[in-house]
């Protein structure tokens, strides 16, 4: 009677979640369906490129490489800069077309809309901004506040304004991780650790209650460098005394003694800005330059509307080089926006190595690395182009450690941007086991096995030959990735290991320590595996995840529909749990050999 009685419960359970689930996804068919009519009576177009007018380079969101092609309708509600992606590819585009076209006479730099630029990708944007300054057009940039990153690319605008109510802080580079050893051990959690070099933090929060020195010494040596070429590059661009930007950050606080805690003020003493307007102010100053449209606004165009008139990068050139970027951590399995799968990079390799147009291919890496056995899979699949005649040529973005490096190490070339952080040779496998936590509630577990290795479970700690097993499994795969980089760059093992360890070093460092050839970015790299081809008629080609096209076709129809202004919170938050299955698998990768670089993605910045 009971089980009847319990069975009927769950009947009427079931069918209640049923109806709710139905009731869901047809409201937000209807919704989508609204959306998508509303976007065809909305939308006009490109925008026409206005006579005499400014390109505004407006970017929102996180700045990528390359664009994460997802679920059109998972994006219908996400409008946040940490969930939006900017293509700084599309950005430089821009500007570059810019400096040669007559009806563009000024850009105006927005840039609030962004979450933090590398300094490695400021130097992209800046490079191109300098080179449009060269046909002796003007470059404005406007704020309401600004962040560090902001303001180290608007410094080399000609024209730089601040809110009277804004502010401009330049806070240095520093920040801090979350170490959890009490925790741990409070609540009977063990972390079972396997690592080879002094320098490898990625485990530390694990098995420390802070920073090692080894780790200290190694950030704060990278720190040092990256402030004094930040502070370099602005006093430049400002025209400021050298060592000014230091003292102002080191001195702010004196510095808002001064103005009665005024940060606007504090910026337009210090000539870090040029003028203190509002919005209004600078849209007027804008205007009288280059003229308002009839609905007063000024006469501009924003940097995606600019490059939707121009038409797509097309090029008839016979022979192509490849370009396929790997971006984020590299994981095997499926990939998640800001990330690489194994599976996809190497179905992009293995098709430009077997095109007959193909005959380079660069390989551009903003990674702070992920899975070893991964990252040797996609190493491998660029190696068979190498066997097949097809040279590669490593970029290097922001980040290209660890697992980025390891892929990269055989590669026939490798360029560096000075602010790159790479290197972090050196691999690791962390181990959970919570069988404190069990004996603390009053669980306990016991069993049988025929060897060492067939008990193994999250409730019991790892025996002596499992764990000498794992640490054997670890310094096997360090040996391989020293063995690596000694061939591919071509260094005795003696000279490499001095310079492995897990030790993270600038651009600049690696090309002096052989772990890379020069210094360049993207167009150099291209340019490079050009020459090797020997190839003289030659143009990019940028491989990209195949989508089906039917999501390709539905994105389209949803870039103008407003969706995420109108779904319920509630809806939103039951699908955000579609997200949980890509953290659990993160999590569950934690066991596996990690070739993944902890201070490229840690709070320091």
């Amino acid at each position: 009677m009971a089980s009847a009685e319990s069975e009927g419960i769950f009947s009427r359970i079931g069918t209640v979640i049923t109806k709710t689930r139905n009731f869901v996804l047809n409201t937000l068919f209807v919704i989508i369906l609204i959306a998508i009519i509303a976007s065809f009576f909305t939308s006009s177009g490109s925008a026409p490129v206005p006579d005499k007018g400014a390109l505004v380079i407006d970017p929102r969101g996180i700045l990528v490489e390359e664009r994460t092609f997802s679920n059109p309708l998972d994006n219908l509600w996400n409008f946040n800069y940490d969930i939006l992606e900017a293509e700084l590819g599309e950005i430089t585009r821009a500007i570059e077309l810019a400096e040669n076209d007559s009806q563009i006479e000024m850009i105006i730099l927005d840039l609030e809309g962004l979450g933090n630029i590398s300094l490695a990708q400021g130097d992209r944007i800046i490079d191109a901004l300098l080179q449009f300054k060269n046909s002796e057009k003007k470059i404005a940039s406007y704020a309401n506040s600004y962040l560090q990153s902001h303001y180290y690319v608007s410094s080399v605008a000609d024209e730089l304004y601040l809110n009277p109510m804004g502010s401009l802080v330049i806070d240095g580079f520093g920040g801090s991780n979350l170490y959890f050893k009490d925790f741990l051990d409070r609540y009977g959690f063990e972390a079972h650790v396997y690592r080879v070099g002094d320098y490898k933090e990625a485990v530390e929060p694990f098995i420390r209650n802070d920073m090692s020195e080894e780790s200290k010494e190694v950030n704060m040596r990278m720190l040092d460098k990256l402030w004094a070429g930040f502070s370099e590059k602005i006093e430049k661009h400002r025209k400021l005394e050298s060592g000014s930007i230091n003292r102002y950050g080191v001195g702010f606080a004196e510095e808002l003694k001064k103005t009665r805690g005024d940060f606007a003020r504090a910026a337009i003493e210090n000539n870090l800005v040029d003028e203190l307007l509002t919005w209004d102010q600078a849209r007027v100053r804008f205007g009288d330059r280059v003229g308002f449209q009839e609905d007063e606004s000024i006469n501009s165009i924003d940097y995606q509307s600019y490059l939707l008139s121009q038409g797509p990068d097309i090029s008839f050139s016979s022979d192509k080089v490849a370009v396929i970027n790997i971006q984020g951590p590299i994981f095997l399995g499926s990939e998640g926006m800001g990330a690489t799968s194994a599976d996809t990079a190497i179905q992009l390799i293995r098709e430009a190595r077997r095109s007959e147009e193909v005959v380079a291919i660069v390989v551009r890496v903003d990674s702070p690395g992920g899975s070893a056995f991964a990252s040797e899979m996609i190493r491998l699949e660029l190696e068979l182009a190498q066997i097949d005649g097809i040279p590669v040529v490593a970029s290097f973005a922001s980040v290209a450690a660890s697992g980025g490096y390891w892929l990269s190490a055989t590669s026939d070339y490798i360029f560096a941007e000075p602010n790159t952080v790479t290197g972090s040779i050196g691999v690791f496998s962390v181990l959970f086991t919570a069988e404190k936590a069990a004996s603390n509630i009053g669980i306990q577990t016991d069993g049988i096995a025929t060897t060492p290795f067939s008990q193994v479970d999250p409730f019991t700690k790892p025996n002596p030959q499992l764990s000498e097993a794992l640490q054997l499994s670890v310094e096997h795969g360090y040996n391989q990735f020293v063995e690596l980089v000694a061939r591919g760059r071509g260094l005795g093992r003696d000279l490499v290991e001095p310079i492995a360890q897990g030790k993270v070093w600038l651009g600049t460092e690696a090309v002096e320590n052989g772990l890379a050839n020069d210094l360049g970015s993207l167009p150099e790299a291209l340019n490079k595996a050009a020459e090797l081809a020997q190839s003289e008629n030659w143009s990019p080609l940028f491989m990209k995840k195949p989508v089906d096209p039917r999501d390709a076709f539905l994105a389209e129809l949803l870039k103008t529909a407003r969706v995420g202004s109108i779904v319920p919170e509630t809806v939103k938050n039951v699908i955000s749990l579609s997200e949980l299955d890509e953290l659990i698998y993160q999590v569950k990768q934690s066991s596996k050999l990690q070739a993944l670089c902890d201070v490229c993605v840690s709070g320091l910045r």
